[in-house]
């Protein structure tokens, strides 16, 4: 999936709207890394679903909802 079609699909599902966050850790550049919530739809898990993202093993047992994937 083209990098564009996942921005554009990640602005239709948070633009505009409330998200919830749940801070996981910080990166090693000090970034926070978290899950983004709309009501109780978890946004990477529908990023997912949908094609327009990957999930990246190495760091997949921070989030889980990976494990059944």
């Amino acid at each position: 999936m083209p990098a564009k079609a996942a921005r554009d699909r990640l602005r239709g599902l948070v633009l505009g709207k409330k998200v919830g966050i749940r801070r996981i850790t910080k990166d090693s550049y000090g970034r926070t890394v978290a899950e983004l919530f709309l009501g109780t739809i978890n946004v990477q898990q529908e990023m997912v679903a949908t094609g327009h993202a990957e999930i990246l093993w190495r760091y997949a047992y921070q989030c889980p909802w990976t494990e059944g994937q």
